[in-house]
């Protein structure tokens, strides 16, 4: 690094890579630049997904010029190697994803534009409990379950600040859960009967068209408004996988006995009947010992991940000095 770059401030970019939306933003230490974002062009291949990533990142190292794009950091959809950064495994979501070398590919498409720049990926859900925990200034001692529900559910497990990634580099899989509701849909990944089938912001939807519903609903927000208007069909579809979700929470809970629980993505950010079924399911099954445990909503929204991936390669960059 020449004298000159090594004077200038540096910037780092947080990536929130989903199987619907990229979105990133410049993590600053006062907080979150403007997020710019894309459809993730998931069915094209990892070309064009890390050409979406690129393009993001430039534009907003555009917008900070004389600033040293330094970090990216990203969380991606599927189950990332925290190490290498290469894909691991992923649902029929994203085509030819699995073996990807995030990291690598999308470092080798930065160095023309900014030279040697730190990238790290981790899961996206982990990447969303990094970031609020620390918006909510949980410390080394934080333990804290994360569940999203959006394109697909996922979750994460932060243990003294960490999160748990396991032997396969697949903790917190939850939407692959296995419960009796879903046993007749299929399953991003391929198989029936998993939580994911049910109670992600499609599986909602799948389950609805199921039962009778309205094929003009065409996504879980569709269903949403119906409830609201006082559709019948539609509230007891929302209550069918608001339950099964609040069921697989409890089970995670008293696993793992977090200090707290937070829920995040699209359906845990609409107001009524999604949030009272899930909270009031998980309140139902825990035992006394548990009672007191926090059931919240996400702090930082779809921003979470963001920051928690650009603390993920700030902490890996760190760490290798």
């Amino acid at each position: 690094m020449t004298d000159a770059r090594r004077n200038r401030p540096h910037l780092t970019v947080g990536v929130d890579l989903g199987g619907t939306k990229v979105a990133a933003a410049a993590v600053l230490p006062d907080g979150v630049g403007p997020v710019h974002s894309a459809s993730t062009p998931a069915q094209d291949g990892p070309d064009a997904v890390i050409h979406t990533i690129v393009s993001l990142v430039a534009r907003i190292a555009a917008e900070h010029e004389g600033a040293d794009l330094t970090t990216v950091g990203i969380g991606a959809a599927g189950s990332i190697d925290p190490v290498s950064g290469v894909v691991v495994a992923s649902t029929a979501s994203f085509a030819d994803w699995v073996g990807t070398r995030l990291t690598d590919e999308v470092r080798a498409a930065l160095r023309p534009l900014f030279g040697d720049v730190r990238v790290g990926a981790v899961n996206d859900v982990t990447a969303h409990a990094l970031g609020e925990a620390s918006a909510r200034g949980c410390g080394a001692t934080a333990s804290m379950l994360v569940i999203a529900v959006g394109t697909g559910v996922g979750g994460a497990l932060l243990l003294a600040g960490r999160p748990l990634i396991g032997a396969r580099n697949a903790a917190g899989e939850i939407g692959h859960i296995p419960v009796s509701e879903a046993e007749d849909l299929t399953c991003s990944c391929g198989l029936r009967g998993h939580l994911e089938a049910i109670g992600s912001g499609p599986g909602l939807r799948a389950l609805h068209l199921s039962r009778g519903g309205d094929p003009g609903a065409v996504d879980a927000r569709a269903i949403v408004r119906l409830a609201a208007d006082g559709d019948r069909l539609a509230a007891e579809s929302i209550a069918i996988s608001a339950r099964a979700i609040g069921r697989a929470i409890a089970g995670l809970v008293v696993a793992t006995d977090p200090a707290a629980v937070v829920v995040s993505g699209g359906l845990a950010a609409s107001d009524g009947l999604w949030w009272d079924v899930v909270h009031d399911t998980v309140r139902a099954i825990l035992p006394a010992p548990f009672q007191d445990l926090d059931v919240l909503r996400s702090e930082l929204g779809p921003r979470a991940a963001m920051v928690g991936a650009a603390l993920w390669a700030t902490r890996s960059r760190q760490e290798e000095r």
